[in-house]
C-alpha cells in the first residue's frame, strides 16, 4: 500500500458509505446474541446520535461506554461518533477507585452502560464529579439498579427515530479525536490515549491491505471492544471493505475452532498467549476443516509458529504496534519472513529508527535498541494522553515518538521485537531479555508458563532476576532442577537468582501477563533464593 492509496475517511462517513453499498449484508453478528445488517446498524447509529445530541452531547465531548461484547455496544459506539462526540470504552471489570478514576478523568456527562454493571457505578456515584446521565441497556438476567444521583434512561429508546433527523451526521475531520482508549496496563497504570479519526482509519486500512481482505471475508474476533485490536484492527477493517464481523462474547480456546468453523470465518486475530492456549488444545484430524486462511498474530510465539500454521493450514501474519501508534509493521501474506520477525515498516507511512535509549543515537544494523518513529501522514498516531501532559511529553524526545519497545532490524529491513523497556532487566551492566529466559524455561516439560522480572539487587542501578513459574497439571520440579535446565539453554548471566511457583500469573483482559503486578509484589515468603539454598552457579557451569 502506498500513501496515495489511503483514504482516511472518518468512521461515520465510512459507515454511511458502506450502508448504501451493502444494506442487507450482515455487518455484526455476536455469537449467542443477535446480528445487525449494515443498514440496520446505520439507522440505529443515526437515531441514537440524534437523541444523544438532544440530551446535550456536543461535538468532541466524551461519552463513556461500559459494556460486554454485544451489538448494543457497537451501535452505541457508532452513535457517539455520528453525533460528533468521542467514545470512551472502558474495561467493564473496573470497580471502585479504578472506575471512579476512568470516569472522572474524562469529564464525561453521559455513560452508556450494561445493566449488570450498574451496581458498581452505584457504589461510586457520590465520587463522580461530572456525570449527569446514565443510559442503560439489558442483556441476560441482570437486575436493574437505579442510580439516584443521575438521570436514568433506557438506551433502547434512543434507537427509535422519533423526531431524529436521519439524514445527517455531525461532520468530523481526520484530526478530530474519535476515541479515548485506555492502555492495557501491562507495564503500569492505564492511560487514556487520544486517537484521532485519521489514526483509526489507517489501522483499518493497513489491516485490510496486509490480509488482502475483501467483502467476501468473515472476520472472527474474540477481543473486547475497549482495546485497539477489537475496535480497529478487527471491526473497522471489516467495515472498511464490506466484510462481516463475528464477535465472540468471551475468549474460550476450547471452542475457538468450532466457532471459526460454524461461522465460516476466514480471518482472525490473536495475541501470543491466546494463540498458545489454542495450540495447547488436543490436536484433531478435523483441525483443517474450516475456511480460515489467515491469523493476525501479535505476536506469534516463535516456538509454535510453524507448527501452528501447519496444523491449522493457514498463514500467520505478524504485526507490531501499540495503541499510541497503531499497527506499524506487518509480515507479508505471500512471502516467507525470517523466524521471529514482526515484519517491515512501510517507509511511505512511517519513519522508524532504532536508537540507544540513553543517547537517542541511531544503532547499527543488527544492534538492539529502542524503536522510535514518526508518521509521514498527519493525524495517524495518538495526539496525547488524556489530561497527562507530562506523560505525553515524556514519549516525545528529539522530535521522535519513543515506543518503549526494544529490538533490532536486519539488513533486509525486517524488524525483530526483543522486549519492552519496562520489562528490561539490567544485570551486571548487561541488558537481559526476559523473553529469552521465558522461552528457555518453557522448554522443560513440567513448565506451563513463566514470567521473568527484574528485582533490586544489592548493587545500585542493577537487577537480579526472578522467574514466576506455573507448572503443568500433575507435574513437579525442584528449583535446583529448573536452574540446571536453564543452564543448559542460557548463558549463566541470564540464569535467575529467584524462583517462585504460582498457581496462575496475573493477566489483563487480553490475557497478557501483568508484569507490573509481579514487579510490585517483588520477593515474598514463597520465593526461593539460590544463594540462600547454596546453589553454586559457577560450580554447576564447570561440571
Amino acid at each position: 500500500m502506498t500513501a496515495g492509496d489511503l483514504e482516511l475517511l472518518p468512521l461515520p462517513e465510512l459507515l454511511r458509505r458502506q450502508a448504501n453499498r451493502f444494506p442487507d449484508r450482515v455487518l455484526i453478528e455476536v455469537i449467542g446474541e443477535r446480528r445487525s445488517t449494515y443498514r440496520e446498524t446505520w439507522m440505529a447509529a443515526l437515531a441514537a446520535s440524534a437523541n444523544l445530541i438532544e440530551l446535550g452531547v456536543g461535538r468532541q465531548s466524551p461519552v463513556i461506554i461500559m459494556a460486554t461484547s454485544c451489538v448494543d455496544a457497537v451501535h452505541a459506539w457508532l452513535a457517539v461518533n455520528c453525533a460528533g462526540a468521542i467514545d470512551v470504552p472502558i474495561n467493564p471489570a473496573y470497580t471502585g477507585s479504578s472506575l471512579e478514576h476512568a470516569i472522572n478523568r474524562t469529564g464525561a456527562e453521559v455513560i452508556i452502560i450494561e445493566d449488570c454493571f450498574l451496581p458498581g457505578l452505584h457504589a461510586v456515584e457520590d465520587r463522580l464529579l461530572s456525570l449527569k446521565h446514565v443510559l442503560h441497556f439489558h442483556i441476560g438476567d441482570a437486575a436493574v439498579v437505579r442510580i439516584p444521583s443521575f438521570k436514568n434512561l433506557m438506551l433502547r429508546s434512543f434507537y427509535t427515530a422519533g423526531h431524529a433527523n436521519l439524514e445527517g451526521i455531525v461532520p468530523v475531520e481526520p484530526r478530530d479525536i474519535a476515541t479515548i482508549v485506555y492502555t492495557s496496563g501491562t507495564s503500569g497504570s492505564p492511560r487514556g490515549v487520544l486517537m484521532p479519526y485519521g489514526q483509526t482509519a489507517l489501522i483499518a486500512q493497513l489491516t485490510a491491505a496486509a490480509t488482502e481482505m475483501s467483502e467476501q471475508d468473515v472476520f472472527y474476533c474474540f477481543h473486547p471492544l475497549f482495546h485497539m485490536a477489537g475496535k480497529f484492527v478487527c471491526f473497522q477493517s471489516a467495515l472498511s471493505v464490506g466484510a462481516t464481523f463475528i464477535l465472540a462474547r468471551k475468549f474460550a480456546p476450547e471452542h475457538w475452532l468450532d466457532q471459526v468453523r460454524n461461522h465460516g470465518a476466514t480471518i482472525t486475530l490473536g495475541h501470543g498467549p491466546m494463540l498458545e492456549m489454542i495450540f495447547a488444545q488436543p490436536a484433531s484430524e478435523t483441525d483443517r476443516d474450516h475456511r480460515l486462511r489467515a491469523v493476525i498474530a501479535a505476536p506469534m510465539p516463535q516456538r509454535i509458529g510453524a507448527a501452528f500454521e501447519k496444523r491449522f493450514g493457514l498463514k500467520a501474519i505478524e504485526v507490531w504496534g501499540a495503541t499510541e501508534i497503531g499497527a506499524v509493521s506487518w509480515t507479508p501474506l505471500k512471502e516467507t519472513s525470517p523466524p521471529g520477525s514482526c515484519g517491515r515498516v512501510d517507509p511511505e507511512i512511517f519513519e522508524l529508527k532504532i536508537v540507544d535509549p540513553e543517547t537517542d543515537c541511531e544503532m547499527q544494523t543488527g544492534s538492539v535498541g529502542e524503536f522510535v518513529l514518526r508518521p509521514k501522514i498527519p493525524w495517524t498516531i495518538m495526539q496525547g494522553y488524556l489530561n497527562d501532559a507530562e506523560a505525553t511529553a515524556a514519549k516525545w524526545r528529539n522530535l521522535w515518538f519513543h515506543t518503549g519497545d526494544h529490538g533490532y532490524r536486519d539488513a533486509s529491513g525486517n524488524l525483530f521485537f526483543v522486549d519492552r523497556a519496562s520489562d528490561r532487566i539490567r544485570r551486571r551492566a548487561e541488558n537481559v531479555s526476559s523473553d529469552d529466559i521465558e522461552a528457555a524455561a518453557v522448554l522443560h516439560p513440567a513448565i506451563a508458563e513463566v514470567a521473568a522480572i527484574a528485582v533490586p539487587s544489592e548493587f545500585e542501578q542493577d537487577d537480579d532476576i526472578k522467574i514466576c513459574v506455573v507448572l503443568r497439571p500433575g507435574k513437579q520440579i525442584l528449583p535446583a532442577e529448573l536452574l540446571d535446565h536453564l543452564l543448559a539453554h542460557l548463558p549463566h548471566s541470564m540464569v535467575p537468582r529467584y524462583i517462585e511457583f504460582m498457581k496462575a500469573l496475573p493477566r489483563n483482559t487480553l490475557n497478557k501477563i501483568q508484569k507490573a503486578v509481579l514487579r510490585q509484589t517483588g520477593l515474598t515468603e514463597n520465593t526461593w533464593d539460590r544463594k540462600s539454598a547454596n546453589y553454586d552457579l559457577r560450580r554447576r557451569v564447570r561440571r
